[in-house]
């Protein structure tokens, strides 16, 4: 899936940026960006996003040359100003910002019955005073530790605790990409 992505779908746009990024200013070259790269860093990357580093390491580095691309700097410059600039945000934090939704809508019954039992197995509570998490179940290998029942979990868990009292997934989103 990643190398479909990378191979047949992302390389192709990000040659066109480039070819297209003297003729454009960086207001239409950012539009681009959002309309022919993000979609598929966004598409299904709860799944597999939570990844190991070096599976998606070519996928960051095409974006961190995309967004080069957009604000027209040169190949070597720093790629965490520019995200900053244009209100990007990078993969690990799309993949973060979707597996947290996830997490929510499972805490609170919004997702379909199959789901909702995988995610609800892997997620038992633990009520102390001091904090709300949930406990993480042991997972023996480090392959099982990047599924999404896990990590949604542990995700959660670093979230601050104003974030538990939210009931609404419209706000929840709006404060975490703030955060991320």
């Amino acid at each position: 899936m990643i190398k479909y992505i990378l191979f047949v779908e992302i390389c192709p746009k990000i040659s066109l940026l480039y070819r297209v990024k003297h003729i454009l200013n960086t207001d239409c070259l950012k539009s681009l960006y959002c309309k022919m790269i993000l979609p598929y860093l966004n598409y299904a990357c709860k799944i597999w996003g939570n990844n190991f580093e070096t599976r998606l390491k070519n996928l960051v580095v095409l974006q961190k040359r995309a967004i080069r691309l957009v604000d027209k700097a040169n190949y070597i410059e720093h790629s965490e100003p520019l995200f900053a600039k244009y209100k990007c945000q990078k993969l690990c934090d799309i993949v973060h910002l979707k597996t947290l939704i996830i997490t929510f809508q499972a805490e609170y019954n919004m997702l379909p019955v199959n789901l909702q039992k995988m995610l609800k197995k892997s997620m038992y509570d633990h009520k102390y005073n001091t904090t709300s998490c949930t406990k993480v179940r042991f997972c023996r290998t480090k392959t099982r530790s990047m599924a999404i029942s896990i990590k949604s979990v542990k995700l959660w868990n670093d979230l601050k605790i104003e974030y538990y009292k939210i009931k609404s997934l419209q706000k929840l989103k709006t404060l975490l990409k703030n955060v991320y």
